[in-house]
């Protein structure tokens, strides 16, 4: 393949090509990609963040209380709506 001034499409088609495919998480960290990833977390087939969402809510207080802080900053990591974070803040205060 002739190599593309266009890294997107390169990488798609590079990714796409693969026995293994996979396209790069940095195409999915803009606004519409994070909203696409919202639909797909509430898909049925991907079932890990009911699963984190459950051990949030059963356990946040929990795991707060095993925190060495009376204050802490918190910073959210990776992609998505911050959902969890929130839910765990409000059952850990």
């Amino acid at each position: 393949m002739k190599k593309s001034s266009n890294t997107f499409l390169q990488d798609v088609v590079e990714g796409l090509s693969t026995t293994n495919k996979h396209l790069s998480s940095k195409y999915f960290y803009d606004e519409k990609g994070s909203l696409i990833f919202q639909e797909i977390m509430k898909m049925d087939e991907y079932y890990l963040p009911e699963w984190e969402m459950e051990i949030i809510k059963e356990q946040s207080a929990q795991i707060a209380s095993q925190l060495p802080f009376e204050e802490m900053d918190v910073i959210e990591l990776g992609a998505g709506d911050g959902s969890k974070t929130v839910e765990f803040l409000e059952r850990a205060i």
